[in-house]
C-alpha cells in the first residue's frame, strides 16, 4: 500500500475540519450559556455576583467560535489548493518501498547496520547490500 501526499493532505484537512467543528460547537455552547446567564441577571438579578464570570464566558466562547470557523475555513482552503495540486503523487517511490521491505527482517538481526554512506546503504556486516531471498542464512537475533 502506497501512502500518497494527497492522503496526508486529506488527513490534515479532515483533522482541521473536525477540530474547527468541535471548537465551533464548544464556543457556541459557552457563548449561549453566557448570554443566557446575562439574561438571567437582567431578568432576576439572581446571578449578579457572577456577572464577570458570565462576561468571560461570552468572550472566550466567542473567541473559540471564531477560531473554529477560521480552522474550518483553513481546512477547506488547504483541501482545495494543495490537495488538487498533489493529485496522487506517492510519498515513497517503488525502490524505497522495496528497500523498506528488504530490511524489515534485518532490523532485528545482530549484524544489522543500516547506515547510508555517500548514497550507498550498508545493510549489514555480512551482506552489505542485503540478501535477495526472503530469509537470510546468517540471521541471528540481537
Amino acid at each position: 500500500m502506497k501512502i500518497k501526499k494527497s492522503d496526508i493532505v486529506e488527513i490534515f484537512t479532515m483533522s482541521c475540519g473536525f477540530s474547527g467543528a468541535i471548537a465551533v460547537i464548544v464556543g457556541a455552547t459557552v457563548s449561549v450559556s453566557g448570554f443566557l446567564g446575562m439574561g438571567t441577571i437582567y431578568l432576576g438579578k439572581v446571578l449578579n455576583a457572577q456577572r464577570p464570570t458570565l462576561r468571560q464566558m461570552i468572550l472566550y466562547g466567542s473567541i473559540s467560535t471564531g477560531a473554529g470557523l477560521f480552522t474550518t475555513g483553513l481546512a477547506m482552503g488547504v483541501a482545495k489548493t494543495v490537495g488538487e495540486s498533489l493529485a496522487d503523487e506517492p510519498v515513497f517511490t517503488d525502490d524505497e518501498i522495496a528497500y523498506f521491505k528488504k530490511i524489515k527482517p534485518c532490523k532485528e538481526c545482530k549484524y544489522f547496520h543500516g547506515v547510508n554512506y555517500n548514497s550507498v546503504d550498508l545493510i549489514c556486516a555480512i551482506h552489505p547490500y542485503g540478501v535477495d531471498t526472503d530469509t537470510c542464512p546468517d540471521w541471528e537475533s540481537r
